[in-house]
This record gives C-alpha cells, sequence and structure tokens, in this order.
C-alpha cells in the first residue's frame, strides 16, 4: 500500500491515488509540457546532470523530463522514471528506449534499490503531496553514492491564482458548503527554511536553495480547471458527492469566465528549488 494512502493514524493523509483516468493522463502530458516541465528543465541545469550518469526521476508523471534528463545522460547513462499512477506510466512507457526506463513506484516504497545507485535524485512538482518527508528524504540519501546531488522543485503557494478564488467563492454556497474538504485534498507546501532545516537532517549539505516565481497564462476558464483536475490527479473536487461535482464545476467555470471578462487568467507561483549533496 502507498503510504499516502495508509491506515497508520500517525500519518497525515495524502491524496488519493485511485481517481486519475486515462482522460487526465493524457491533459496532463500535454498541460505538463508548457510549465511543470519547464520549471523541471530549470531543476536539472542547477542539477548539472552529465553524461553517464545514473538518475532517478520521482514523481515522473508522464516522462517527459525523464526523457530529457536521459538525452543528457546519454547512450553511456541511465535514467529511472517512478510514479504510483499507472495511467501516467502507461504514457511514460512509450518514451523508453535503452538507458531509459520507467515503473510504477513512489517516494515510500524504494526498498528494492540498493545503497548507492544513483548519482542524481531528483523531484520536480511532486514534494508537496508528500504528508510525511523525513523517510523519503533518508531513503533519497541511501540511494545516492557520496557527493551525489538531490534536486527538489516544489510548490511554495500562490501569489495570484483565479482559480482558487473561484473555488472558494462556489464551495462556501449551499449545497456543497455541507462537505468539508479532507486533509487529502490539500498539499503538504515547504518553505526556504524547511529545506535549511530537512536536509542536513537526512544527510544532505545544503549547496543551493532559492525562490523562483513563474507564471502562467490559462487559455480559458475551461483550460484553467482542466489543469487542476489533472495535476491533482481526480483529488479536485472529490470530496463532493459525484451528483454534485458537475454543478459546482460549472459554477467555477462561470465565475472563471467572469473575472477572465476584465483580463487573462493568469497563475503566479513561488517555487522553492533546493540542491543537496550526499554527505
Amino acid at each position: 500500500m502507498n503510504a499516502t494512502e495508509a491506515d497508520d493514524p500517525g500519518l497525515a493523509p495524502g491524496p488519493s491515488l485511485s481517481l486519475d483516468d486515462a482522460a487526465q493522463a493524457r491533459d496532463y502530458d500535454q498541460i505538463s509540457a508548457t510549465w511543470q516541465f519547464v520549471a523541471g528543465q530549470f531543476l536539472v541545469d542547477e542539477l548539472a546532470i552529465k553524461a553517464g550518469e545514473r538518475v532517478l526521476d520521482v514523481g515522473c508523471g508522464t516522462g517527459l523530463l525523464a526523457q530529457y534528463i536521459a538525452n543528457r545522460t546519454g547512450a553511456s547513462g541511465y535514467v529511472l522514471g517512478i510514479d504510483p499512477l499507472p495511467l501516467r506510466i502507461d504514457i511514460a512507457a512509450a518514451r523508453a528506449r535503452p538507458g531509459l526506463e520507467f515503473r510504477v513506484g513512489d517516494a515510500y516504497e524504494l526498498g528494492c534499490f540498493a545503497d548507492g545507485s544513483f548519482d542524481v535524485v531528483c523531484l520536480n512538482a511532486v514534494f508537496h503531496w508528500l504528508p510525511e518527508k523525513t523517510g523519503p528524504l533518508r531513503e533519497f540519501a541511501r540511494l545516492l553514492q557520496s557527493g551525489g546531488r538531490l534536486g527538489i522543485s516544489t510548490g511554495l503557494g500562490h501569489r495570484e491564482w483565479p482559480l482558487r478564488e473561484a473555488v472558494v467563492r462556489v464551495l462556501a454556497q449551499a449545497p456543497f458548503a455541507e462537505y468539508a474538504m479532507p486533509p487529502s485534498a490539500k498539499t503538504y507546501p515547504v518553505t526556504e527554511q524547511d529545506m535549511h532545516d530537512m536536509l542536513p537532517a537526512a544527510g544532505f549539505a545544503v549547496a543551493r536553495v532559492q525562490v523562483r516565481q513563474s507564471v502562467r497564462e490559462m487559455a480559458s476558464a475551461e483550460d484553467s480547471i482542466r489543469h487542476s483536475e489533472a495535476s491533482s490527479f481526480g483529488n479536485f473536487l472529490s470530496h463532493l458527492p459525484a451528483e454534485s461535482r458537475a454543478a459546482a464545476r460549472d459554477l467555477i467555470k462561470r465565475e472563471l469566465e467572469s473575472m477572465a471578462a476584465s483580463g487573462p487568467l493568469r497563475e503566479v507561483r513561488d517555487r522553492v528549488i533546493a540542491i543537496g549533496v550526499r554527505q
């Protein structure tokens, strides 16, 4: 069982991994190419990944970033992408080639890998989904050779997010207000200071921690909603009864369309970029 869905009462609940579907997986493959993939490219540059290295991409999604990394590691290197969502791994598998492999797996189940198996471990747009972070960080340290690098690019929060404003207004209305959003529908972001504290505790020297801003203009209200549905692998509005979700979605779309009448729908987000070196 994935640790984010475990029955351990001491573990904060994570998002459900059983709500993804083929349409959302396809949407994610297209949508992530214009935002998350770009952030991932910056992370790869910061990690200075080079030919011949062995890289583990945790939470690889549909494999775009792992493919980009494999272009750097070349024929003498090896890149493994793991993700807990089988439908996304199915899409990623079409990108596999010698030196680039994909498997279903997650950050809480890395015991199958030997100590010092990799030169680099990276997580792009993944870390904020993990409710418990200490265990995975220690495992990343175990998997890396001495001097190996860990790279994390994760959401710190939004400065401007029209979708969130629309969702808050709609969910405050009846009958949606009757259903409280569970903790499992939320993310678990970290701050710069959190990274400065957690990396050394897990066995890493902090090489760099910085915050970068990213801006994305949504083509339409529908585009904004589909982005959130695909990025949350079905957890968007999942706390509502099935018969209420379509109505809530329609109202959120109308709210966004009203907001778009006065200007583009822009998402302005801060990301924490952290690089740690295995001591």
